[in-house]
């Protein structure tokens, strides 16, 4: 009891004070006291973010060896995993922009209709996003399939900011809760395989917080596995390791095709 407490207290923290990371160019809560505060002393972001990683390590330390003693029955595990997914859902991407740069090239392929292979976000005139993007200069940096899975985020989002910041979160927590459940069955339902990789402090922090998609892509690399070890099909394998191929590597055979002539 005391335990979860302090681990939701924690995990709420982290959430409170992501947003002492809003950039001032930030169309939405910026120049708030976090920020004020977080900007004018610089040190300790670097010490917050130092500070989180230790603390989450012990925490997490604690709940493995308490798994490995088989003190945490599954369920309690499965419950800690789906709290700390809640509790840090609403978080900002306080540490790394790429989630803007999937936002942006969602936005270059599905709202403008151009390449993403060939235009750089930069190239859009008048475009909003590039007032706080960091790496505005880029084409796509990931395949056609990673471009193609992100219209869902990008049109549940409606064109608006804030909401597909959180469309995309969701839609990467999804993936992760596939994995979770991959290595579930892979590990032949192995709870503490389960909370090696679920509760990892770093997993959580990038695909919680910051948002990252490597999740996706290990998805896919995983189900290849799952197909081959568990139900022992080469179609499906080999189907899912290329979704994961045209998920992780850039084909530039892209950069010559227009996008207009694939999407309405």
């Amino acid at each position: 009891m005391i335990f979860s407490i302090l681990y939701s207290l924690f995990l709420l923290v982290i959430t409170v004070f992501s947003w002492g990371f809003v950039g001032n160019n930030f169309p939405f809560f910026a120049n708030n006291s976090l920020f004020d505060f977080f900007h004018k002393t610089w040190w300790f972001q670097g010490g917050f973010y130092c500070g989180v990683i230790t603390v989450f390590f012990i925490f997490y330390l604690f709940i493995l060896n308490k798994v490995r003693k088989k003190l945490l029955k599954d369920r309690y595990v499965w419950k800690i995993i789906i709290s700390t997914i809640l509790i840090l859902l609403p978080s900002f991407p306080a540490f790394s922009y790429d989630i803007f740069n999937y936002i942006a090239t969602a936005k270059v392929a599905f709202f403008y209709k151009e390449n993403p292979y060939v235009v750089m976000p930069i190239e859009i005139p008048n475009e909003p996003l590039l007032g706080f993007m960091h790496a505005a200069n880029k084409i796509a940096l990931y395949g056609p399939v990673w471009i193609g899975l992100t219209t869902v985020p990008h049109s549940i989002g409606f064109n608006n900011l804030l909401t597909t910041i959180f469309t995309f979160k969701v839609f990467i927590i999804f993936f992760y809760l596939g994995l979770v459940w991959l290595i579930w069955h892979v590990s032949e339902k192995n709870i503490q395989s389960v909370a090696f990789f679920a509760l990892n402090p770093l997993v959580v922090l990038e695909t919680f917080v910051s948002s990252h998609n490597d999740v996706v892509m290990m998805f896919f690399a995983l189900a290849s596995f799952y197909y081959l070890k568990n139900e022992n099909s080469y179609f499906r394998s080999f189907y899912y390791f290329c979704l994961y191929l045209l998920n992780s590597q850039q084909f530039f055979l892209f950069q010559y095709m227009d996008m207009r002539s694939i999407l309405p």
